[in-house]
């Protein structure tokens, strides 16, 4: 009898594992389509990506009026490919005016035949002695102006002396295209400081700066500096023009404080709700004239160890009636991640207990599917029971090349809506569970049935040892 009992319980676990059937998610959306076309493009928002139960998305479906699932498969992730590099520009010391200052000399910039600066000739109007206050850049040669247009310019890095005692220099970028007319680009505060913890050597800097997107690719830069320094070096920021295809998605967040044992807080974690790749983070400081230097940090699950990803310099300043805040922190290429946490490094300024709020910036994922079946279509998501359905997408769609989801016609969806749990009996419960979830469930029955049959034995024994007769002349 106990054997056909535990033989029956694995026979009961294993059908139930055999079976499977369609996983049950917890939200669903609807998918507006805009074109006739076969393929179409999806790009999944944030709210979808927090019911995501699964870290590589096999948890989303599109299906048809009549519930059959459509081909689907994913974009390439764009962080897969080289992303930035730098390309040192030659720099040349722009004349100062003699006399007036702000009164602009008449420069003569002798250029080759390619446009690239060859000198700069003050003459009579101006000197380039201590002359450290402008500075002319030379782009006329770098890569981004290349035919092919490949690459942007997407910033500049900024290699200067500071005295010991630190400084903070503005910066006034402007573009030209001819040397004789310029317009201004955008304005950023260079900062080289002693830290808080400035006996050990730690120092406070702030070394790039950051151009519109929409920057015109310009022959010449000009840099004003104020106060002046002398520059060792600028480098070029070049950014892959294809990466700029996708506008990152900006969602404002807020990373919540942890405190230490004695109350102070030197750290903020933030959960996103479902695992984003993030590729910008700029953090709004609680206090004015505020320098803080931050480590960030990220991990998978809710308990496992939290690993670097990148450290970076914030700051909040007042000058000149303005009030100045650093520009978004260009992240490293990572998983796309649920949990991020914030950490003073160093000694470092006391924010107060407060949350710091935050800008976040991130790759939506795209999602490309066959408009195949009933319409309406409809997206799903959030089983964690679910396996992966999607294809390669060169499988998907035909003679493909990377890059060409961005042509296909978008669509988009409605109101996320969540989905009732069904009422399952226990047999659709193991039939829908996970494999982990089942090898817990066969692993009680075991148990459950063991300890049954020890007692059962226990019991037997029992009773034999009450069916003995006594010895003689009891």
């Amino acid at each position: 009898m106990p054997h056909r009992v535990l033989l029956a319980a694995a026979l009961a676990c294993a059908g139930a594992a055999g079976a499977q059937p369609e996983p049950h998610f917890a939200a669903q959306a609807p998918v507006q389509l805009h074109s006739d076309d076969g393929l179409h493009r999806l790009t999944l928002p944030l709210q979808v990506l927090q019911h995501v139960q699964r870290q590589d998305l096999a948890d989303v479906r599109i299906v048809d009026a009549r519930g059959r699932a459509a081909p689907l498969a994913w974009a390439p992730p764009p962080q897969g490919r080289p992303r930035l590099r730098y390309v040192e520009v030659p720099r040349f010391a722009w004349p100062a005016p003699p006399s007036a200052a702000g009164s602009e000399p008449s420069v003569q910039v002798q250029v080759d035949a390619q446009g690239a600066v060859v000198r700069i000739d003050a003459g009579a109007a101006g000197t380039t002695q201590g002359t450290e206050g402008t500075w002319l850049l030379d782009l006329s040669q770098a890569a981004h102006r290349t035919p092919d247009g490949r690459e942007r310019l997407a910033g500049l890095r900024v290699h200067w002396d500071a005295p010991p005692q630190g400084a903070q220099v503005h910066v006034t970028v402007e573009a030209s295209e001819d040397l004789r007319q310029w317009r201004r680009l955008t304005e950023a505060m260079l900062l080289d400081a002693p830290g808080a913890g400035a006996a050990s050597g730690e120092r406070l800097s702030l070394r790039e700066i950051d151009l519109p997107a929409s920057t015109h690719a310009p022959a010449y830069l000009r840099l004003r500096l104020s106060p002046a320094v002398a520059l060792q070096g600028v480098d070029a920021r070049l950014q892959r023009s294809d990466e700029a295809v996708a506008a990152l998605e900006r969602t404002v967040v807020r990373f919540e404080p942890e405190p230490d044992g004695d109350g102070t807080v030197r750290r903020w974690t933030l959960d996103l709700g479902g695992p984003v790749p993030l590729r910008r983070l700029q953090i709004e400081l609680p206090q004015p004239n505020t320098v803080a230097s931050f480590r960030l940090e990220r991990r998978v699950e809710g308990r496992t160890p939290w690993q670097p990803v990148t450290s970076f310099t914030s700051y909040r300043l007042h000058r000149d009636g303005r009030e100045l805040l650093a520009p978004p922190v260009e992240l490293p290429p990572v998983a796309p991640t649920r949990h991020w946490r914030l950490q003073l490094t160093g000694r470092g300024p006391d924010l107060g207990p407060t949350a710091l709020d935050a800008q976040v910036q991130w790759p939506a994922p795209q999602l490309v599917f066959a408009a195949r079946g009933e319409p309406p279509f409809m997206l799903r998501v959030g089983a964690a029971e679910a396996r992966p359905d999607d294809l390669p997408i060169a499988q998907l769609v035909p003679a493909y090349r990377e890059g060409d989801e961005w042509r296909l016609p978008q669509a988009s969806l409605g109101a996320l809506t969540t989905l009732a749990a069904p009422d399952l009996s226990l047999v659709e419960r193991l039939a829908a569970s996970t494999p982990q979830q089942r090898r817990r469930w066969l692993l009680w029955g075991v148990l459950v049935v063991a300890v049954g049959l020890l007692a059962w034995l226990a019991r037997r024994l029992l009773r034999d040892l009450d069916a003995r007769p006594g010895p003689p002349g009891a």
